[in-house]
């Protein structure tokens, strides 16, 4: 990393953004604050525990490994009949760590939930769950969302015990799902109208998203809308807001903010036009932090004004990058697919935008 940043003013590094947009020569230099090497091949996700002192990622090479942030050190690795993991979460104040892995009995055909004691390292439980687009995780570790493909149901489980807890029924065949902090509030993105079986689809087929807002403590529906490209959202802390990423009329690509009380009508956030990979805010709902081409941004969450940025230095898929930002907002963990290693920063020790 040391030479690669010595060497940036040399080489006159550029990185393209969106629409054309391109990082100066003086973000390049941005280093993390820790860089973790053990990986054989591209990281697919990451987490940080409660307290931020371990993290958790998984790998190409088919291992879920645990490391000391503060050292910068591996811990140990799981690699059990894994197939290609990726993580959810910390459950139990950091003591269980959730993986999703790929099934081999299934064959691709959807993936297997697994349960691991961090403290015993050992695997407390394996559900095994066939047919389903996605899963999803609350943020406070105790309810889990499964999307059914070819059904227009989501499933909702405890986190805990895999049990059931309802069902809800809305759009078709959905594939992608966030919770709000508190677990109370679900985001789903399906389609309106059941996918052709045909491939390619047949001439004139027109397919619509919709985002579908519900509320797990009635079961009921409290917003929806159509979604026009493929997008990214993130729930306000408090839940009041969902926003997200989308095209909207002459505005082209930009991101708005939702009000889900009722009271104000979508808002586009400033100074923002282009495509979006992914969304986070900061625990205290005051940043929103931005994938974009490959590098991260840190937006104020009211006026859409950058105060920073993060280079990320590539990821597994730069148009999908991954990232974790600790609970108390201070920490960020991004994967550098190009070297198989994870980048951790401080955020108060990330610069200001460069002018």
């Amino acid at each position: 990393m040391a030479s690669f940043n010595k060497n940036a003013g040399a080489m006159c590094l550029m990185l393209s953004l969106g629409f054309g947009l391109i990082l100066p020569q003086a973000a390049v230099a941005q280093e993390p604050w820790r860089i973790l090497e053990g990986h054989k091949g591209p990281v697919l996700s990451v987490a940080l525990s409660p307290d931020s002192k371990r993290l958790a990622s998984a790998g190409k090479d088919g291992t879920v490994r645990l490391w000391d942030t503060e050292k910068g050190k591996q811990l140990f690795i799981l690699d059990k009949g894994l197939g290609w993991p990726s993580l959810l979460d910390f459950l139990q104040s950091g003591k269980v760590l959730l993986v999703k892995a790929a099934s081999e009995e299934t064959k691709g055909d959807g993936f297997d939930l697994l349960w691991w004691d961090l403290e015993k390292r050992k695997l407390l439980r394996r559900h095994k769950f066939a047919n389903y687009n996605f899963v999803a995780l609350a943020p406070n570790g105790t309810t889990l969302a499964l999307g059914l493909e070819k059904s227009n149901i989501v499933k909702i489980l405890d986190a805990k015990t895999g049990k059931e807890r309802m069902r809800l029924r809305g759009e078709y065949d959905p594939f992608q799902a966030k919770f709000s902090a508190d677990g109370r509030l679900l985001a789903v993105v399906g389609y309106t109208a059941p996918l052709p079986q045909e491939r390619p689809y047949p001439s004139g087929t027109v397919i619509i998203k919709r985002l579908r807002v519900w509320d797990l403590r009635t079961g009921k529906s409290i917003d929806d809308f159509t979604l026009w490209l493929e997008s990214d959202f993130a729930f306000s802390p408090d839940g009041k807001t969902l926003t997200l990423s989308d095209a909207r009329d002459e505005f082209g690509i930009c991101i708005l903010r939702r009000d889900l009380t009722g009271q104000r009508g979508p808002q586009r956030l400033p100074n923002w036009q282009w495509t979006v990979a992914s969304l986070a805010f900061t625990p205290d709902g005051k940043k929103l932090i931005v994938a974009c081409g490959g590098a991260l941004r840190v937006l104020d969450a009211t006026t859409g004004v950058r105060v920073k940025w993060i280079l990320l230095f590539g990821s597994p898929d730069v148009n999908s990058p991954v990232f974790a930002i600790s609970q108390d907002g201070k920490l960020i963990a991004a994967p550098d697919a190009w070297k198989d290693k994870i980048n951790l920063w401080r955020l108060e020790d990330v610069p200001p935008k460069a002018k």
